[in-house]
């Protein structure tokens, strides 16, 4: 009786970075199936089988092309009432093999990318008093492991970006009706981490790989 009128899902645009594969195609694919308008963006062509579902080839560590891209959505598709910033990279490698283009890239997708986006869509969704954005953290970023010292910082980093977010909507912009929602999974079957095996038997009882669907 008291609560927010539910979401209209027919009104909303929600942009997924990384949505060409692993958690991010299953949440394009379960949108597109409730007849939610979606916009991919992603390195990689994403395959649409639905008419209400858009992809943008668009380098996240390139923020030209993230303003270009940006700018291109809004022309073409409208403006976007909910962002799920998803993309991540990973290297997978000990600290001291890691090179200067490796933390580069990993920074460069997993946080900066997400700057130019917000700065991006943030405003309309001002203007419009409604809107969500979405941060893809991870338990890595919650606590450190080995090979994992680049992606480990960078989800940290996003968590900080979120709570930021979060303090300035409601301290400088006057609380306005806008979600944020961080999302903080354990280690899913993904092409991102195939190459990563559970350390024993009760590390896989305790933090279980899950698949993407779950």
């Amino acid at each position: 009786l008291f609560g927010e009128p539910a979401l209209d899902w027919e009104e909303q645009i929600v942009v997924v970075t990384g949505g060409a594969s692993g958690i991010g195609q299953v949440l394009v694919e379960t949108l597109a199936v409730r007849g939610v308008t979606v916009v991919v963006l992603d390195k990689r062509p994403f395959v649409a089988d639905w008419d209400d579902v858009y992809s943008f080839e668009c380098d996240l560590a390139d923020s030209a092309q993230i303003d270009k891209v940006v700018a291109q959505i809004q022309k073409e598709v409208g403006h976007p009432t909910i962002l799920i910033n998803n993309a991540g990279v990973v290297q997978g490698k000990l600290l001291l093999d890691l090179t200067e283009a490796d933390i580069t890239n990993t920074f460069d997708v997993n946080v900066i990318a997400q700057f130019p986006l917000i700065k991006a869509l943030l405003p309309a969704m001002l203007e419009q008093g409604t809107g969500h954005i979405v941060t893809v953290s991870s338990v890595f970023g919650l606590a450190g492991a080995a090979q994992l010292a680049d992606y480990s910082a960078s989800k940290h980093a996003l968590m900080g970006l979120h709570e930021s977010l979060r303090a300035e909507l409601q301290h400088r912009y006057n609380d306005p009706p806008i979600r944020t929602t961080l999302v903080i999974p354990g280690q899913v079957r993904t092409p991102l981490f195939a190459s990563v095996k559970p350390s024993s038997h009760l590390v896989s009882f305790i933090a279980p790989i899950v698949e993407p669907h779950r």
